[in-house]
């Protein structure tokens, strides 16, 4: 597994682009075109970037949770949406 720096990360409130995480150090930047409507997809982008860290720990709680041999009952999400979760969780651990 890869590791990554560890969260919570946040979005600078100056330039809405960068994305630190908790100790002020630079983690990444978004970028996306020149227009006013592509900085409005830049600092989204951004605030996605930023919320990943969260975003990986939730999908790993659902996961352990909803896990088809974790459960003796009926699982609480599809097949499908927890297969979803794995696939996405081996993406950003792994980069499969």
């Amino acid at each position: 597994m890869t590791e990554h720096t560890p969260g919570p990360w946040h979005v600078d409130k100056s330039l809405h682009r960068l994305v630190y995480d908790a100790n002020g150090v630079g983690v990444g930047e978004a970028w996306h075109g020149v227009n006013e409507r592509e900085y409005v997809e830049e600092e989204a982008n951004a605030r996605l970037f930023a919320a990943a860290p969260d975003l990986l720990e939730a999908l790993k709680a659902i996961y352990r949770v909803a896990e088809p041999a974790s459960l003796p009952g009926p699982v609480p999400l599809s097949i499908a949406e927890v297969e979803a979760a794995r696939i996405a969780l081996d993406k950003a651990e792994k980069g499969e």
